[in-house]
């Protein structure tokens, strides 16, 4: 696994979101993450990326018909996202930090494409 340590699950009352321009932050997953852990930036033919998938964020393979997880994943690897299949573009890697932090918008609810990675 990529995470150690317990997780902590809160529930808040949020306020009302305005509307404005670009995406709106609606939550923030945190956790720290093993020494060994990577990054990954992937880019999919369709135009979508993810910035910050960990190496073992599971992807639903078309090529396996099984998950494969993202340090599994080459360029040319047809994967189910966004509800359709697209392929694997482009995979960028980094050492993760020790902390991950993921700000989840909009966006990320509702097509689990894209999401950023922060420090």
């Amino acid at each position: 696994m990529g995470t150690v340590g317990d997780a902590q699950l809160g529930m808040y009352i949020c306020p009302p979101i305005a509307d404005a321009k670009g995406s709106t932050v609606t939550g923030l997953f945190h956790h720290e993450v093993a020494p060994e852990t990577k990054i990954y930036v992937i880019g999919f033919s369709d135009g979508s990326e993810i910035h910050g998938a960990t190496n073992n964020h599971p992807f639903w393979s078309k090529d396996l018909q099984d998950f494969i997880q993202a340090k599994g994943l080459q360029a040319g690897s047809t994967v189910r996202i966004n509800g359709g299949l697209t392929t694997v573009s482009h995979i960028n890697v980094r050492d993760a930090i020790n902390q991950t932090r993921c700000l989840i918008t909009s966006e990320f609810i509702s097509s689990r494409s894209s999401f950023k990675m922060v420090s």
